[in-house]
């Protein structure tokens, strides 16, 4: 039995053992208690080795048995076209959407597969392949906010170069914000790519590294996979100023009167969050603008009492992570 199937057993075992003796009335499902005392009961990162472990580990809960087409990045850096498989004459993609996933992982971490789970769901609830691509952007300190923004850019016009209809721009966590950057500094300059965008999915976004908001603060012992030490680690490595902090998140971007932000005229929004996570405020204030924005064509998802930030990723595993991407798929 494969790791993740021996994981999956693990935690429907003891949710149904926790169902017993756990406070049955709770709007939180047995399952994400369960998954909470696993997650607490990790060694918390101290370093940016041991965050980039621990979201790395994250995989046994989100791995998936299916073939997944990546972009890398050494596309971009020598053409070499060797290095990629293209196992259909690129014509057939114009009837076809794709997606470009944008993982998260606090700038510093995570993998290009997080959204294999996801990814997995979505295909069976279209009864089809959709073609994905995970980008595999450079993180922090190695690297700058700047070159992660460009390599996703550079992700968007490859996939467009291979004449697909039009493409589904998902992500989590930081990952959405340098969506949403790619969007206001590159993407919507062009009308051509801009009207490429078929749809935004943004699950957990993390749109201000200023990491000051009130629910940042105050939830900092609630939510279980951001925590607090998890938090500490990730601000120490991220080595940005204050100002560079402001600048690079999305939330502050539109509080600017002379801020734009468009997208085509078709496009549509699918935002989904928890309340009960570290990243709420941020996640509203988004929501509301988007909302005001492009009023009926943004749909915004708030799950009530679930203390994980990101937790649609665990969608194997936890019942509302599951209708989530179900309803998700409606926008690809």
């Amino acid at each position: 039995m494969s790791s993740y199937y021996f994981m999956k057993a693990y935690i429907y075992i003891c949710a149904k053992y926790e169902s017993f003796f756990g406070n049955t009335k709770s709007v939180i499902t047995p399952e994400a208690i369960v998954l909470g005392r696993v997650l607490r009961k990790t060694k918390q990162p101290t370093d940016l080795q041991e965050l980039r472990s621990t979201t790395a580990g994250a995989a046994v809960f989100t791995s998936c048995a299916m073939s997944t087409r990546r972009y890398s990045r050494l596309i971009f850096e020598k053409m070499n076209f060797s290095t990629y498989i293209i196992d259909r004459v690129v014509k057939q993609n114009q009837f076809k959407n794709v997606i470009l996933y944008v993982h998260g992982g606090g700038l510093v971490s995570g993998t290009p597969d997080a959204g294999n789970s996801v990814y997995k769901i979505i295909s069976e609830q279209k009864n089809t392949v959709v073609d994905f691509f995970g980008v595999n952007y450079p993180v922090l300190p190695e690297f700058t906010v700047e070159k992660a923004v460009s390599d996703v850019v550079d992700a968007f016009k490859f996939v467009v170069s291979q004449k697909y209809k039009s493409v589904i721009l998902m992500g989590d966590d930081a990952g959405c914000n340098l969506i949403l950057l790619s969007l206001a500094n590159h993407i919507q300059k062009e009308e051509v790519l801009r009207n490429k965008v078929h749809s935004l999915i943004l699950f957990s976004p993390w749109t201000d590294l200023t990491m000051s908001t009130k629910s940042f603060r105050e939830r900092v012992n609630i939510d279980v996979c951001f925590s607090k030490q998890f938090g500490t680690t990730l601000e120490s490595v991220l080595d940005l100023t204050q100002e560079e902090k402001i600048k690079y998140s999305f939330n502050h971007l539109i509080k600017k009167k002379d801020f734009q932000f468009e997208l085509g005229p078709t496009t549509r929004i699918f935002v989904s969050y928890s309340d009960c996570e570290r990243t709420a405020d941020e996640c509203e204030d988004l929501s509301n603008f988007l909302k005001k924005r492009f009023d009926e064509r943004c749909t915004i998802r708030i799950q009530r009492g679930l203390p994980i930030h990101g937790f649609q990723l665990w969608a194997p595993l936890i019942p509302e992570a599951v209708a989530v991407c179900r309803e998700a798929s409606r926008y690809v």
